[in-house]
């Protein structure tokens, strides 16, 4: 738009292209971001171009004047007007004076009086400021693409005028700059691209049109500075609109030359700032009319001051702002920025010194009263690239470089109305070697230009300028990408965890900011809560409260729903890359689970559970922890897997009274813990002894059968019906030939696939083994694999131990009627066997009496056992040993009494006739003073030891028994540990469950905290009178045997408790053979735990 009044006083009008107002973006606007330097392509050869890219200032608009007052015409012909043919001085005079096609006419190159423009009224000039890189050193050629008017965005303007801009966009007709550069590159060698772009998207025409008018107004005028569209058009927040916009524009440059196959380094961009046209102090008054008659600059001093102070600064803020925050998108392509500021000092109008001529303008060669210049000049002294003659100057060497506001123009309707302000011919060709310095300057350089101080021209015939100061660019860039690590929720909020970029940006990060997927990429953005943190370091979590504006003004976080979340980190430069979206949804912190009932199982617990209420999100995961014993406390544990209950809690210590706690943790937090109780199994068993033996199978004949036996609601109840395990004495006689017998639980088969003897026999034998037997139900199976006849001695039973059976979950078997209190014990085992009898024993009359007294807590030798206290003992596990007997016989175990009672009918061991050797381990309960009777039903002497393998005491100090189904632990006749059991020592492995192979079948069914076992040792293939010692660990075996075997064919089997070396490896125990030894077999049946805690 053209601004024209009536208005007198020799007004000279300013009339720049008007553009709409920019409307004020607030500071978080984003930068164009440039796309990825795609392949380098071949690029054309041959003549090297530079491109003119951008508005008036670099299309040349003003060229068409050197001054007024003066016509730098041709020597042929007359001119009638100002304007200058600056082309040639060959061409004829002007035909058609409202419109210079020497000057314009781009259409024919410039070459023609009469060419047209390729896009009428963008005034590409011929002499724009990128003419002077096209001869001399740089060898360059011009292409003008630039159109006067022009924003960063392609638009159609007042009086229907087409403007590209810095964009690929269609319009009237033709296509953004950036699209005819791309065209242009794909045919044309383009080394360097010169800008000059932004003063029309601030509207600076608007802000100069407004303080001119003010001005010529008089009375009714205003000062300009004071009205708040020209205010509001350079605010800080304004002009950020602004640098986004110029770094817009050299993006979709970059973009279009990396289309047109371009590598980044093949060319090279140029930004000229616009210098300042107009004298800071002009020297003309503010009264009267020289000021806008012969300074061309009718402005209030105060609103000049406020364009230097406030305006110019601001624009060309931007504009530097926009070149330094330009590397993301210029990645490696080199950039100058001139700072034509003050290039036209000593040249501006209304400056004091300055050539000025009257204000009528067609006085031809007519020199305004200088003392350098008071004649006028020949033609020759002004034709364009002439030296200047002796003692003369030049033309353009004090006279203005800015072309003034002449009111006749601004109502002539025609091209020159666009004129003023802009750059005249001398002033574009000063700007012209200003970019030629600067290339020479280097690249990512500012640097500054002004006029030599010797006024002259350079070879080129432009006036001669300078670099003043030239310094690397600082590039601003913007911080990277954060990345979130998590989106916890809180009620209608949610918690983000973020890390910052490793590119912090220049200047670094000093906010983030987050965002919602669904909004993108435009969306609101939100400032994250600084909080505590720093920007290089953000505070974790960040609780964002305000969720995405979804209309009325409601813009809460909604519990329950679900929300896609983005970050990005903000500078000064802008905004940087956004984060990976990251879902999150708000909720309150849950109410604890209800815990509806516990289950103990095998080192777990099952818990029916109802979640507490969370705000409708449900549950992720429940957590639970040990309060108590101290002993095996523990923090907080996911549980991991399904969270629909039943929940089950793996890997708890057993045998142990356990107060515990379960919460539940959602998006919305962790509830508070719900206490609860369990005793997870296995559960300990202590051993109680009976008064006497009870008999409950009395010589009953076996063939090839299982025998179901209950021990429940025998007359008395001298067993409970919880009992877990029966300590046994197990007789057989009678056999007519080969066998051995099986036991197990009562719910076991009643034939196993692999099974574990317990006895094995020959004809004519009569044998015992005193064995644990693990009871399911109350009930046990016997197993005769052959025919003989048996008897089952129950010496004493296991049951839970009452500190942990009063508060077990679930129900409970009750026995029909209630025990009397009994004694229990727990296990302690001796590191090695101790012998506290060896004699030869003669044969018993039939009474107590005429047995042997033998003091179990002592030696051989009368010596106390070390650490052993008798009267905290119930119950004494022993090794009982016939050998040199010359008849057959047996030995009856019980307890001393002062006041002997009756002879107990239970047989303790059995040998069937001379030679034969014979071991067995029972339990058995000590009398008066700790001592037993041993009475022997030979008819002839034998010789009779005794081994103390261990303990049970009353006090609780010993180890619980935790009875299992017998599982075969080792077995020297396969497997890797193959090979016959003699000396040296064997330390084998018993804590994993084999196969029929010896290869592991289950892994730890002795758990690694077993201190001791109960086991059924079985001798295979002896070949000669021999025996096996069994011991814990070391290298030296103890003198105690375990099991004898008299001579080959003698298959023996002994049951016995025996504490384990506990290794990384696993639990092992040692076998020895003094002789040729034989093949070993053991059959774990329970091991023993100290309780926890």
């Amino acid at each position: 738009m053209s601004l024209r009044s009536s208005v007198g006083r020799g007004v000279r009008w300013i009339g720049l292209p008007a553009v709409a107002a920019t409307a004020a973006l607030g500071a978080a606007a984003l930068p164009v971001q440039a796309t990825p330097n795609p392949a380098p392509q071949a690029i054309p050869g041959g003549d090297q171009y530079v491109v003119a890219l951008g508005d008036s200032y670099i299309s040349g608009e003003g060229a068409i004047t050197s001054n007024r007052g003066y016509a730098d015409a041709t020597p042929s012909g007359s001119w009638t007007n100002w304007e200058v043919a600056a082309r040639s001085t060959t061409i004829g005079p002007k035909t058609n004076w409202g419109y210079s096609g020497l000057v314009y006419g781009d259409k024919a190159d410039w070459a023609d009086i009469n060419s047209e423009e390729t896009i009428r009224y963008c005034h590409r000039s011929y002499w724009g400021a990128t003419n002077g890189l096209n001869d001399g050193a740089n060898g360059l050629k011009m292409a003008n693409l630039a159109c006067s008017g022009a924003t960063t965005n392609s638009q159609v303007g007042s009086g229907n005028h087409v403007k590209p801009g810095i964009d690929f966009e269609p319009v009237g007709g033709t296509v953004g700059q950036a699209q005819l550069l791309q065209d242009f590159a794909k045919t044309k060698r383009v080394k360097v691209v010169a800008l000059s772009i932004g003063g029309n998207d601030a509207g600076f025409a608007d802000i100069a049109s407004s303080c001119i008018k003010g001005f010529t107004l008089g009375w009714f005028g205003y000062h300009c500075h004071t009205k708040a569209d020209n205010i509001n058009k350079v605010t800080p927040e304004a002009m950020l609109v602004i640098k986004n916009k110029i770094k817009g524009a050299v993006a979709n440059i970059v973009t279009a030359m990396d289309a047109a196959g371009y590598a980044r380094t093949d060319w090279k961009l140029v930004y000229q700032q616009v210098p300042m046209p107009v004298a800071e102090v002009p020297a003309f008054k503010e009264s009267g009319y020289d000021r806008q008659n012969k300074g061309g600059c009718a402005m209030y001093n105060d609103d000049l001051k406020w364009i230097y102070d406030t305006v110019f600064p601001r624009l060309s803020g931007a504009m530097k702002g926009a070149i330094e925050e330009s590397k993301g998108a210029l990645g490696t392509t080199p950039v100058t920025y001139v700072d034509n500021t003050n290039a036209f000092a000593g040249h501006k109008l209304c400056e004091g010194g300055v050539v000025d001529g009257p204000w009528n303008v067609k006085t031809v060669n007519h020199i305004s009263a200088d003392p350098a210049h008071s004649n006028a000049l020949t033609t020759a002294e002004y034709a364009i690239g002439s030296p200047a003659p002796a003692n003369a100057g030049y033309n353009g060497q004090k006279s203005e470089w800015a072309t003034p506001v002449i009111l006749s123009d601004q109502l002539s309707n025609d091209d020159r109305t666009q004129n003023p302000l802009h750059p005249n011919y001398w002033g574009q060709r000063a700007l012209a070697a200003c970019n030629d310095a600067a290339l020479a300057a280097g690249d990512n350089k500012i640097v500054t230009c002004a006029q030599k101080a010797d006024k002259s021209q350079d070879a080129k015939g432009r006036p001669a300028m300078e670099l003043t100061s030239v310094n690397d660019i600082a590039f601003k860039t913007v911080p990277g990408k954060p990345t979130i690590t998590s989106v916890g929720s809180a009620d209608k909020a949610l918690k983000l965890s973020f890390t910052a970029p490793t590119d912090l940006g220049n200047p670094h990060v000093t906010k983030y900011q987050y965002g919602f997927a669904a909004d993108a990429p435009d969306g609101d953005w939100i400032d994250v809560p600084a909080g505590s943190g720093t920007p290089d370091n953000p505070e974790q979590p960040a609780l964002l409260t305000q969720g995405p504006d979804i209309g009325g003004g409601f813009n809460e976080f909604i519990n329950g729903s679900i929300y896609q979340i983005y970050v990005r980190a903000v500078n000064a430069v802008g905004s940087g890359p956004v984060s990976d979206v990251m879902t999150g949804t708000p909720a309150p912190v849950p109410l604890p689970p209800t815990i509806n009932s516990v289950t103990p199982g095998k080192y777990s617990a099952e818990l029916d559970v109802t979640e507490g209420d969370t705000g409708g999100v449900g549950v992720d995961s429940y957590e639970y922890r040990i309060v108590a014993p101290a002993s095996v406390a523990q923090d907080w544990t996911q549980l991991i897997g399904d969270t629909t209950p039943p929940l089950y809690i793996d890997d708890l210590p057993g045998d142990v009274k356990l107060s515990m706690e379960l919460r539940e943790r959602t998006s919305g937090g962790v509830s508070a813990g719900t206490p609860f109780e369990v005793t997870p199994g296995p559960i300990g068993s202590e051993l109680t002894t009976l008064p006497e033996p009870l008999r409950l199978v009395d010589n009953a004949p076996l063939n090839m059968q299982t025998v179901t036996y209950d021990v429940r609601n025998l007359p008395g109840n001298p067993v409970p019906a919880d009992a877990t395990a029966l300590a046994i004495n197990l007789t057989m006689a009678n056999p007519n030939g080969p066998g051995h017998a099986e036991l197990y639980p009562g719910n076991a088969p009643d034939v196993l696939p692999q099974a574990t003897s317990v006895m094995n026999w020959v004809e004519g034998e009569r044998l015992a083994n005193g064995i644990n037997v693990t009871v399911a139900d109350g009930k046990f199976k016997l197993r005769a694999v052959g025919q003989a006849n048996f008897t089952v001695d129950v010496v004493g039973y296991y049951r839970l131990h009452e500190a942990v059976k009063l508060v077990q979950s679930g129900p409970q078997p009750q026995p029909q009627d209630t025990p009397p209190p009994a004694v229990t014990g727990t296990f302690t085992p001796l590191a090695a066997p101790v012998r506290a009898f060896e004699q030869v024993v003669q044969p018993g009359n039939g009474t107590v009496a005429s047995g042997v007294v033998v003091d179990l807590g002592k030696d051989k030798t009368g010596a106390p056992i070390p650490g052993v206290d008798m009267t905290k003992v119930n119950a004494v596990v022993y090794n009982l040993t016939e050998a040199d007997g010359t008849a057959s016989g047996h030995l009856r175990v019980q307890p001393y009494s002062a006041t002997p009672g009756a002879l107990t009918p239970t047989s303790a061991l059995n040998w069937f006739g001379q030679g034969d050797v014979v071991a067995n381990s029972s339990v058995v309960r000590p009398g008066d003073d700790g001592k037993v009777v041993i009475y022997s039903g030979s008819a002839r002497e034998a010789k009779v030891m005794v081994d103390i393998q261990g303990y049970f005491v009353t006090d609780g100090s010993g180890l619980r028994y935790f009875p299992i189904d017998p599982v075969r632990t080792f077995d020297s006749r396969v497997g890797p540990e193959a090979g016959i059991v003699s000396h040296p020592a064997k330390a084998t492995v018993i804590s994993n469950e084999i196969d029929e192979n010896g290869n592991i079948y289950e892994w730890d069914v002795i758990p690694s905290n077993a201190k001791a076992i109960a086991f059924n040792l079985t001798e295979v293939a002896g070949t000669t009178r021999d025996h096996f010692r069994a011991f814990p660990t070391g290298d030296t075996p103890p003198q105690a045997s375990l099991i004898n075997w008299p001579s080959a064919g003698h298959n023996r089997a002994n049951a016995s408790m025996l504490g384990v070396d506990v290794t990384p490896d696993g639990s092992k125990i040692s076998l020895f053979s003094p002789g040729q030894g034989a093949h070993a077999v053991v059959d774990v049946l329970g091991y023993f735990s100290a309780p926890i805690g």
